[in-house]
């Protein structure tokens, strides 16, 4: 799988405020910031790098992504469902319970990052790669994807049903507790322990 990285050339160094106060989410660099009580909406963040920006206080609405990276950054309780969202690193972020619901998808990587409780229910998701982080407890139903790596990643407690899934590999990572239906379990790729946990799943007893 060959993910497309972000394309990121000349950045100038900015503050949340003044691109807030232009509209402008473009070329940006930002660090080191927790801005309060801001409403941003219906823009696209286009080639930027945000590092150590919290967003707790922040609400992002209608929102598009592209070519942008996000290191150390708290994204938790964000909702971006039905962005889109192309060429994007997260890495060591904070994405908890956030939202991506019916997007799109695209050339996207989770680095060692929290996503308890992130929802991609109904997401169309092409070349997306996951590694080192934690997914427990989130929602990928009636996903669609397409070009998926994931490397040593807690899915524990996932919900999956309604999925395609077809040749994803969770061989390094942890299902335990995660919901599968027919649909979903259509040619992924398990590690024989993992495949008898799904079994019990159905009413298999498997027999050494």
């Amino acid at each position: 799988m060959k993910i497309v990285k972000p394309k990121i050339t000349n950045i100038t160094n900015k503050d949340i405020k003044s691109c807030f106060a232009t509209q402008e989410f473009f070329e940006a660099e930002l660090e080191n910031e927790t801005p309060t009580n801001l409403t941003i909406s219906d823009i696209n963040i286009d080639s930027c790098s945000f590092k150590n920006v919290d967003f707790s206080n922040i609400s992002l609405a209608s929102v598009d992504i592209l070519d942008s990276i996000f290191e150390d950054c708290d994204l938790s309780n964000q909702n971006f469902n039905k962005q889109f969202i192309d060429r994007v690193i997260f890495k060591n972020c904070k994405l908890v319970g956030t939202t991506f619901i019916d997007s799109n998808i695209r050339n996207v990587q989770f680095i060692d990052c929290n996503c308890r409780y992130i929802n991609f229910s109904g997401a169309d998701i092409n070349n997306l790669h996951i590694v080192n982080s934690t997914f427990q407890n989130s929602s990928f139903n009636e996903a669609k994807t397409k070009e998926v790596l994931l490397e040593e990643t807690s899915f524990e407690g996932s919900e999956f049903a309604g999925a395609t899934l077809k040749n994803v590999d969770f061989t390094t990572c942890n299902i335990n507790g995660a919901i599968f239906d027919q649909k979903s379990l259509k040619n992924i790729i398990v590690n024989n322990f993992q495949a008898a946990s799904i079994a019990t799943m159905f009413g298999v007893i498997v027999k050494d």
